[in-house]
């Protein structure tokens, strides 16, 4: 058994006060005048008997009434029932409040913010001022933002009525394990946590050992912790991440696009979904969304100029309108930036030939050999291909990774004149690509030809009528054999088996690698009109992830780089139209005011020359929240330091627990004491009379 208050105690030894009285109550003589002792004997030895019997359990009935008095005020409690939201006089009370996205949901005239903070006056009327409030905002759970004494309610209501509501997503574990740390490096026992959310699944997203090093901090420390969950059925539609099924982008080339739509209602909703471009309505799709479950819809449009596009998706009004837009920014390139590097003069002519083959696709490529790499900033071009090349400095080697870091993608065509074991050294072990093992020659005018291809990835997506290679698209006279591994994905295959053109699986960045040489005497491949359609798709490719990001969530700092020379001032204007000057560093500029959804313009000398799509964090948008199920297994895993506030009855805070605390239990069994006594003592006295000399 465990005690809220447990100074209350020290009072304990007032449960002798009943048998002090009655110790001193027997050496006192009352003298009675009688003429005769005749009436003695009236009173029987039975009579005697029963009244001491009586005064002894009287004696019993005092001391255990005011012993449960004194528990009553101690609060006991067993150690598998919830502590109680109760906040003492000077405790510190750290106050969690999560204003994310999800609690802008209106429901019944009032947001989910609203209703939250409502809870939170109701449960001050377990408080006994004046205490000391650390307030917390889950949108920011890396500090405490204020720290102020409250001397009563109105103290309160100023905090409160000033806590923002915001686009921001919530972090409500690290806000908690923001509260603990604090706690216990004031070392306060008498602190207590409240909590107020939605409590979204996609908010409480600390894995498992995290989740249980706060538990433990929690209960070694002896801390109460007070969730106050807003809850309710919503009217809500959500619009989630938008994916782009065709990678390479490009003017009049068909993009697909999928969104995912959520329903937040506990049965199932029929929702049209909109597609705009600029404010151009160019698509709509009907979709089912089964009770408290998601569906895609995808749609599909043919950009017809070149630059920066930006459109959105849009669903009809409910009771979140933050989530029935999803914004998008593409960079449809009007000149696609490559860079050819080879070891001689010779080694990019077919590759430069097949790049500039169609009029129809603008792209600059530009040659170089490996000794003027160093020269180049390779942030200025929006793809590599390598061809021929045997050997890199290592400043071009940690150059090149850079590239790949920061979202660049590279192609890379084997050598003739290398070795296995060179390019392992070089390209296996320094950039993860597939390893070289030998090479196969064909004799006697026998060759490979092309066998399967991945006709769902962006490269070969309807590159031929029926997925069908056209007979003869090339040949191929000597065959690296690769060895692949776990994050090499083989895109297309020799009609042997053997890979021929492989994807490695990064982090950022892409890189492909072709497992031949576009010359005469490894193959025909540069004389068919196979290789310019290709090399022009994988150059698109890999370009796609070398562009700037375009999409972020509320609260994501932005950083552009900047173009070297360029001492300009730029301007960045929000979706409002309301202009600002973001920071700018040394090779970028940054900016954090990205509270607002929309698109985000960067100006320079009066055009925008750049847009940013922002959007609400995607776990804002989840329709997965916890039930009452999910509540009952906290308080049982946390018997002794969780409770949950139930929705407001009458103004009042009920309590959500397994069972009560056993302060009601004393009190009904204080009550029935006093009675007990009551009767007892009357009963005695009454007997008392009668036997009394008259």
């Amino acid at each position: 058994m465990s005690f809220l208050n447990p100074g209350i105690l020290w009072l304990l030894p007032l449960i002798s006060i009943p048998l002090l009285i009655h110790l001193l109550g027997r050496q006192r003589f009352q003298t009675v005048e009688f003429s005769t002792l005749r009436f003695l004997k009236s009173l029987q030895s039975d009579v005697l008997r029963r009244l001491k019997i009586r005064q002894i359990i009287l004696l019993i009935i005092r001391t255990l009434l005011i012993l449960c008095l004194i528990l009553i005020f101690a609060r006991p409690y067993r150690s598998d029932q919830a502590p109680g939201i109760f906040v003492a006089k000077g405790s510190n009370l750290y106050l969690i409040i999560d204003n994310s996205a999800s609690m802008n949901l209106n429901r019944q005239g009032r947001t989910q913010l609203e209703a939250g903070l409502e809870l939170i006056r109701s449960g001050a009327k377990t408080i006994d001022f004046p205490i000391t409030l650390h307030l917390i905002h889950a949108t920011q759970s890396a500090t405490i933002a204020s720290r102020r004494t409250l001397s009563g309610l109105v103290d309160l209501e100023q905090v409160i009525a000033r806590i923002p509501s915001t686009n921001y997503s919530s972090q409500l574990l690290p806000a908690i394990a923001l509260a603990v740390e604090d706690i216990k490096k004031n070392q306060d026992p008498n602190a207590i946590i409240w909590l107020v959310s939605d409590f979204q699944r996609s908010n409480w997203s600390g894995r498992p050992p995290d989740e249980q090093k706060i538990r433990e901090a929690i209960q070694e420390n002896k801390i109460r912790l007070v969730l106050f969950p807003v809850r309710g059925e919503a009217d809500n539609s959500a619009l989630g991440a938008i994916y782009f099924t065709e990678q390479i982008q490009a003017k009049d080339k068909p993009i697909n696009l999928q969104v995912t739509a959520t329903n937040w209602r506990p049965r199932a909703y029929e929702n049209s979904v909109a597609l705009f471009i600029g404010e151009e309505r160019v698509g709509q799709s009907l979709i089912d969304l089964p009770a408290s479950k998601s569906a895609p819809a995808t749609f599909e449009f043919v950009p017809l100029t070149t630059g920066m596009l930006n459109g959105y998706l849009q669903i009809s009004d409910d009771d979140l309108p933050a989530d029935n837009r999803r914004f998008f920014v593409l960079n449809i390139p009007a000149t696609l930036r490559i860079l050819v590097i080879g070891s001689k003069a010779s080694d990019g002519n077919y590759i430069m030939k097949a790049l500039q083959a169609n009029p129809d696709q603008s792209i600059s490529a530009r040659f170089i050999t490996t000794e003027y790499l160093g020269n180049e900033k390779l942030t200025n071009y929006d793809g590599l291909i390598f061809s021929e090349v045997v050997s890199l400095s290592k400043v071009n080697k940690n150059a090149l990774n850079d590239y790949l870091q920061s979202g660049g993608g590279i192609l890379l065509f084997v050598s003739r004149d290398c070795t296995p074991e060179q390019f392992n050294s070089l390209w296996a072990e320094g950039f993860d690509f597939p390893r070289w093992h030998s090479t196969r020659r064909t004799v006697d005018g026998t060759y490979l030809g092309i066998g399967q291809f991945s006709p769902d990835h962006p490269v070969f997506r309807e590159l031929w009528p029926q997925n069908i290679i056209p007979a003869g698209a090339a040949r191929f006279f000597n065959i690296p054999g690769l060895i692949c591994g776990a994050n090499q994905k083989i895109l297309m295959s020799f009609d042997d088996g053997t890979p021929l053109i492989v994807e490695v699986q990064r982090d950022a960045g892409r890189a492909l690698m072709v497992a031949t040489v576009p010359q005469v005497d490894w193959t025909d491949l540069p004389f068919s009109g196979f290789f310019p359609v290709v090399l022009q798709r994988l150059a698109f490719y890999i370009a796609g992830s070398a562009d700037q990001p375009l999409e972020y969530a509320c609260g994501d700092t932005i950083l552009i780089t900047r173009m070297p020379g360029d001492n300009s001032i730029p301007q960045v204007q929000t979706p409002s139209g309301r202009r600002f000057t973001p920071q700018i560093l040394t090779d970028q500029l940054s900016f954090e005011q990205t509270a607002e959804i929309g698109i985000y313009s960067l100006i320079q000398d009066g055009i925008p020359s750049k847009l940013f799509a922002v959007n609400l964090p995607p776990g804002e948008t989840s329709g997965d929240f916890f039930n009452e199920a999910d509540y009952h297994t906290m308080i049982k895993d946390n018997p002794a330091n969780l409770a949950v506030a139930s929705d407001i009855a009458a103004g009042e805070i009920r309590q959500l627990t397994l069972t009560r605390e056993l302060s009601s239990i004393l009190l009904i069994i204080a009550f029935c004491l006093a009675l007990g006594e009551t009767f007892i003592g009357r009963l005695n006295r009454t007997e008392s009379k009668k036997q009394s000399p008259k």
